[in-house]
């Protein structure tokens, strides 16, 4: 089992850059959220962490375990990503 490193510095500006989008997801829980509403904040993120979106690929380079995660994809769950993949 390996340890992740946190780097709270660069975890914190993930958690920033992802706040509306979590809140989107919350309130998903209890209204219908629009689809493309998620979409938008999303690739807002994306610009904001890799200056770039998943808009920019075919969808057809993402595998269907791809696309799931990306679905559920909020704020706690970026964080852990990037932990484990060495955002910093």
């Amino acid at each position: 089992m390996s340890t992740i490193a946190f780097d709270q510095f660069a975890l914190t500006r993930i958690a920033d850059f992802a706040r509306s989008l979590s809140l989107l997801h919350q309130a998903s829980r209890r209204r219908i959220v629009d689809d493309d509403q998620i979409d938008r904040e999303f690739n807002a993120v994306c610009m904001s962490v890799w200056g770039y979106t998943t808009d920019d690929f075919s969808d057809g380079l993402f595998s269907g375990e791809d696309h799931a995660f990306l679905d559920r994809l909020d704020e706690a769950h970026a964080r852990i990503f990037a932990a484990e993949h060495g955002y910093c």
